[in-house]
């Protein structure tokens, strides 16, 4: 939730009343923070483990519940990301962008959840890193595309 909250207190600071398409962006946040935040817990967690922090990765050395994770956040988002675009004028560039990069994410995922490793990891780590940008960027030009 905390990666996610500067929107709504951004928003809100406007006086602005809440609106789907602020929440929508908040849900993309939100659920975009579990593959990314899943891949890193897996990179790092011998690090966790040395320091004493209980990251789902360390309690569950196995890494299944980590990739349930991952692959729940993947799968929410997509949908969840296409929301703004049905509350703005329709881009066609955002709608096609966005699920594509959905799609790539969810397919880093399913690997991720079936096997947990330096590779599929990174990989995940990777695209959740190209996700979020392009599509925020996405968004904040689709009122120009």
């Amino acid at each position: 939730v905390a990666g996610a909250m500067p929107v709504l207190i951004g928003w809100y600071a406007t006086g602005a009343p809440t609106h789907a398409w602020i929440v929508s962006v908040f849900l993309l946040l939100f659920l975009w923070q579990f593959p990314h935040f899943m891949a890193i817990a897996w990179l790092y967690r011998r690090q966790y483990a040395n320091a004493g922090i209980q990251m789902i990765t360390v309690t569950d050395p196995t890494g299944r519940r980590a990739g349930h994770q991952a692959l729940l956040g993947a799968i929410a988002v997509i949908p969840v990301s296409l929301v703004p675009a049905a509350l703005s004028p329709p881009s066609l560039v955002y709608l096609l962008v966005a699920t594509a990069l959905g799609v790539i994410q969810l397919g880093c995922a399913i690997r991720f959840t079936i096997r947990q490793d330096e590779l599929t990891s990174r990989r995940l780590l990777h695209i959740s890193l190209v996700y979020l940008p392009a599509v925020l960027i996405l968004l904040a030009w689709v009122p120009f595309l």
